[in-house]
């Protein structure tokens, strides 16, 4: 939808192709980390989580987190468009 508004008012389309693959890695991502989190036993009381899978986490959410901000950057062109 967001994409269909910007493109019609005149947006680059390298941008909103961008802001369309963000929404669907951000999705993808989230999905692996809750995968990740459950597959090391992190929600698991007392448990110790082996350094290389919380490393994978740590990794991934600070990928979210930069994809997040630049969806966010673009969705303010969007909003001005």
């Amino acid at each position: 939808m967001e994409a269909l508004i910007a493109k019609d008012a005149g947006l680059d389309p390298s941008v909103i192709e961008e802001y369309s693959t963000l929404r669907k890695n951000i999705d993808v991502d989230k999905n692996l980390l809750e995968i990740l989190k459950n597959s090391s036993g992190m929600n698991i009381p007392n448990r110790a989580v082996p350094p290389e899978d919380l490393e994978a986490i740590n990794k991934l959410i600070e990928k979210i987190k930069a994809e997040e901000a630049r969806l966010k950057e673009i969705n303010e062109k969007f909003n001005r468009a």
